[in-house]
């Protein structure tokens, strides 16, 4: 899966303590579905502009816990679709149709 910004922003512990505390903080409930969530997600796209924006990055207000089928959504259908023969699978993985 493609990011917007180095991959290493999701090692840090910075990083990874946030998440744990937000997912904690909803119950590890998607908040669209109310399904098991796994995904912490920005709601405003982390990139190499705003990365270094605390309240971007790690503030609780610009994060949402989905589910694996929720976060797919909003990632992949709200982004222009790929190259015709290739689609995302429900993991998130391009595949050949």
């Amino acid at each position: 899966m493609a990011r917007s910004v180095d991959s290493k922003f999701y090692k840090r512990k910075a990083w990874l303590t946030v998440r744990n505390a937000y997912l904690q903080s909803q119950f590890g409930l998607c908040e669209r579905c109310g399904g098991p969530g796994n995904e912490v997600h920005h709601i405003k796209e982390l990139n190499q502009m705003n990365i270094s924006n605390y309240k971007i990055a790690y503030g609780f207000d610009n994060l949402e816990l989905l589910c694996k089928s929720c976060h797919s959504q909003e990632t992949f259908e709200a982004k222009p679709k790929t190259v015709k023969g290739l689609v995302f699978n429900d993991d998130g993985d391009l595949v050949r149709r």
